[in-house]
């Protein structure tokens, strides 16, 4: 799909109204990215690519901007299901440090996330984590994985 400039600037404008304070704002930002997904001019790569670039470490260092982005690919993929490549996904969860953020949401929020994907894609999304996670933190998604299904 070819962008122009102007549309991929509106979809970062969305993606960094989603950490607004104002709930209003934030809601209707998600709301305007998951419309654009399901729109054929943009569709749900496009968005998901761009929501999974990385957050710079001024607004990471907070919470709210990766709690948020986390929050809505977590809808995203509900939404969408296999249609959302879960690698990348994961791997902007990686990058961004959500599961040792020291805000408490973010982690709690990648938790949730990797539980959606788990959902979708299955043990696959777990052994995607090894390495990378405590092996505490590990066995604990997939004891709270087990206990869902």
């Amino acid at each position: 799909i070819s962008m122009t400039p102007q549309m991929s600037r509106i979809l970062v404008d969305l993606f960094s109204k989603m950490a607004d304070n104002s709930r209003k704002v934030a809601d209707s930002a998600e709301l305007s990215l998951l419309a654009l997904a399901h729109s054929a001019s943009v569709d749900v790569s496009y968005v998901s690519l761009l929501a999974t670039k990385r957050v710079r470490s001024k607004e990471a260092k907070g919470g709210r901007t990766v709690r948020a982005r986390l929050q809505f690919l977590e809808n995203l993929c509900a939404e969408f299901g296999v249609d959302v490549a879960w690698k990348k996904i994961v791997d902007f969860a990686k990058v961004s440090k959500a599961f040792d953020h020291r805000d408490g949401s973010v982690r709690d929020a990648a938790k949730s996330l990797v539980m959606t994907l788990a959902t979708i894609h299955g043990n696959d999304v777990f052994k995607s984590l090894e390495g990378d996670l405590a092996e505490r933190q590990l066995r604990e998604l997939q004891l709270g994985f087990q206990m869902v299904q």
